[in-house]
């Protein structure tokens, strides 16, 4: 099969566009965020198992989330996937770590990538098909290699955001819970905020209904042009370590917005050198 002979129409899918599509096609659909063991349970037919290590570091663990282009690109190669491959992510169901593979396709400058709305929680509440067993083995690595394109403007580090924090025009988004933001919550070396920053927590670009999915893209627009976020600003999201400012990094490029950039290493990094300023909530 030829890799642009799918070329998806959007990057959150629903599940139902998903059934159709896989009764003519065959994209690669990677299987995220969950345990091996959820994943052998139940999962779409064909998919392939990932491990979150595979893509994402733990900083608990001393690792920087992201694992670097090289790193990145050979694991993309070994499943057979290209800048063209179409690629399906499902995670559980809120879409945090189909996110993150997805800003993860999108630096590397992969474009027809889609997130299935819903995730495999809403899959399996419509009794859309699935199947159970072992996953299979990663599909035979087609020729060529996959040559990245990468889109800087994705990416900054703790430098880059603190030099940020004089410019105009530019919206630092703190994306964790309210007691992360406001610093009575600590899972890091300094709790707190960075200046200036504004706090609207992942969560808010979801439906809190069972089962979870994403808002309607409208919903997620007004949002945040509300709080006076706007596509002519350049956006920063951050969180603890990269995964639910990357949930907000693809509302806000679902929502239109296209200047958006994940700050990975994220509040773990921020809180961690004594020269970058915080602040708490009083």
């Amino acid at each position: 099969m030829n890799d642009k002979s799918i070329q998806l129409p959007s990057q959150l899918i629903e599940g139902g566009d998903l059934e159709l599509l896989l009764s003519t096609q065959r994209p690669v659909i990677l299987d995220t965020g969950r345990t091996l063991d959820e994943h052998e349970q139940s999962h779409i037919p064909g998919s392939l198992f990932i491990p979150r290590h595979e893509y994402w570091g733990n900083p608990d663990d001393g690792h920087v989330p992201f694992p670097g282009v090289r790193t990145i690109s050979q694991w993309l190669e070994n499943l057979g996937i290209h800048l063209t491959t179409p690629v399906i992510l499902v995670d559980s169901g809120d879409s945090l770590w189909a996110s993150r593979v997805a800003w993860t396709l999108a630096y590397l400058g992969h474009q027809n990538w889609a997130v299935l709305n819903g995730g495999m929680n809403l899959w399996l509440y419509e009794k859309r098909p699935s199947e159970k067993g072992e996953m299979p083995s990663p599909r035979p690595l087609p020729p060529g290699s996959l040559e990245p394109k990468i889109k800087k403007h994705l990416l900054i580090n703790g430098e880059g955001v603190y030099n940020a924090l004089s410019q105009e025009g530019v919206v630092i988004l703190d994306t964790r819970s309210p007691g992360e933001y406001q610093g009575t919550s600590i899972y890091a070396e300094r709790g707190g905020h960075i200046p200036h920053s504004i706090h609207l927590e992942w969560t808010i670009n979801i439906r809190h209904q069972s089962p979870v999915q994403f808002r309607p893209i409208h919903e997620i627009s007004h949002i945040y042009q509300a709080q006076g976020i706007l596509p002519s600003h350049r956006i920063i999201t951050l969180c603890q370590a990269g995964v639910r400012a990357a949930h907000t990094w693809l509302a806000l490029t679902l929502a239109g917005y296209r200047n958006v950039t994940l700050y990975d290493g994220s509040w773990v990094e921020w809180a961690a050198n004594s020269q970058y300023p915080t602040e708490v909530s009083s």
